[in-house]
């Protein structure tokens, strides 16, 4: 699963955010610094969408699940 452009904008603006996620990644703030950069660049399956990355990204951004997860990967078949 990929996220939103929006949420990634949203997240890219706030260090809190950034911070939070790595703390509960146990990462680097470069590490989540590199999620955000593939998922950008279209690379899926990346630790941002984890349920503890998730729900630290709605807490934070106030953004629902829909505008937080890119839809089309939701809907996509398996593979």
């Amino acid at each position: 699963m990929k996220l939103t452009t929006k949420a990634i904008e949203t997240i890219k603006k706030h260090t809190r955010t950034k911070n939070r996620l790595a703390l509960a990644l146990d990462c680097s703030g470069f590490t989540v610094e590199r999620w955000i950069k593939e998922n950008e660049e279209g690379e899926e399956d990346n630790s941002l969408t984890k349920a503890v990355a998730l729900d630290i990204i709605m807490e934070e951004t106030k953004l629902p699940i829909e505008e937080i997860l890119d839809r089309e990967q939701i809907n996509a078949p398996l593979k």
